[in-house]
């Protein structure tokens, strides 16, 4: 898998580990992790997934394997890291043809945003 950053940002006590299309109240996610202050560097590590259908047609799509954010960008080893706990992920497409909206981040094959919805806003 191939490592991408996304982005860095300060965060200072806790944070809300989750998919961003739930709400406060469902079970699969966690509320008020408590963190260390500092600088986060965010990184997905991914892999593109290529071949050819049956009928000849080509296929690619990206699989995410992992998402985490990372004190200084510091990345622990494997065998320093701990678990902390579990939380239910998915791309809300139901909720979006329920008419339920949540917040959807689009990317391309590079994982670059194309397109990012809140509450079925589209902000860009």
């Amino acid at each position: 898998m191939r490592r991408k950053k996304i982005g860095v940002m300060d965060f200072h006590g806790s944070v809300d580990i989750t998919d961003p299309c739930y709400d406060k109240d469902v079970w699969c996610r966690m509320n008020d992790v408590k963190i260390s202050d500092g600088e986060y560097t965010c990184n997905v590590w991914h892999h593109t997934d290529k071949g050819t259908y049956k009928d000849g047609t080509p296929y690619s799509y990206i699989l995410v394997g992992a998402i985490g954010i990372y004190r200084n960008g510091d990345i622990p080893r494997q065998k320093d890291m701990e678990k902390i706990g579990s939380i239910g992920v998915d791309a809300d497409y139901g909720s979006l043809e329920a008419g339920r909206w949540g917040n959807v981040v689009l990317a391309d094959e590079n994982l670059n945003i194309r397109k990012v919805i809140r509450r079925g806003e589209i902000l860009k």
